[in-house]
């Protein structure tokens, strides 16, 4: 794969910014593009929005066959681009991809239509309770509007695992053994389900491990673009 165009994409309420230790790294080697995703500041967004938009980036900045690098929010946008466009990205890279849902432990659930009624009460340890759920409570938490919520609940609701044996494109899954957000088992679970697919892991690294491991992540992007 000889020096294709790179396109990242952040994870949800983050910037193109938030690339900027890795991209720095890499720009002398190859083209570095990095949008700003919407935010759903005065509008509900579904993923498949998500996607559209990033179709629609490279359509009009020409972008052919790039490799899609994906954090969280950008993971799942990257998996669902590969898995309903096949022919538009040479390759994927997933770093802690949200594309696995965790509903509720079935304990829970049993309990929702006696809870309902005490929602008010409840409010103030949703923390807790998104945490038994693998949510990200941190996330949920910043929440202000009713368009943000909506979003938010799209987009954990929405759950990728029927869709990533479809994937064809090599794939690279990098993931932070500590990940509180989105646990190492689900990189796990995309790896066992993506056929042309590696995983590496980076030990006492979590959610934004890339950050902590910036020479680590730029050089495993490179090996494995260079394949």
């Amino acid at each position: 794969m000889a020096s294709p165009s790179m396109v990242f994409l952040h994870g949800w309420a983050g910037s193109s910014a938030s690339w900027a230790p890795i991209t720095e790294r890499l720009k002398l080697k190859f083209s570095i593009f990095a949008p700003n995703l919407p935010y759903p500041e005065n509008q509900t967004l579904t993923l498949n929005n998500y996607c559209q938009f990033v179709v629609e980036y490279l359509k009009s900045n020409k972008i052919k066959n790039p490799v899609l690098i994906g954090h969280s929010l950008g993971g799942a946008i990257a998996t669902q681009i590969a898995s309903d466009y096949p022919h538009l990205p040479g390759a994927i890279i997933l770093l802690s991809s949200a594309s696995i849902r965790h509903r509720l432990p079935k304990p829970w659930r049993s309990l929702q239509p006696l809870i309902s009624p005490f929602k008010s009460i409840l409010r103030p340890f949703r923390h807790q309770i998104l945490k038994l759920a693998h949510l990200d409570a941190s996330d949920y938490e910043i929440l202000n509007t009713k368009s943000e919520k909506d979003t938010f609940r799209n987009l954990i609701h929405h759950d990728q695992t029927p869709f990533l044996s479809k994937i064809s494109c090599p794939t690279l899954i990098l993931w932070g053994e500590n990940d509180t957000s989105t646990f190492l088992s689900d990189g796990q679970k995309i790896h066992s389900l993506i056929k042309n697919s590696t995983l590496k892991t980076f030990p006492n690294s979590g959610h934004f491990f890339y950050l902590d491991n910036q020479q680590e992540v730029a050089q495993a992007i490179t090996d494995f673009v260079k394949k």
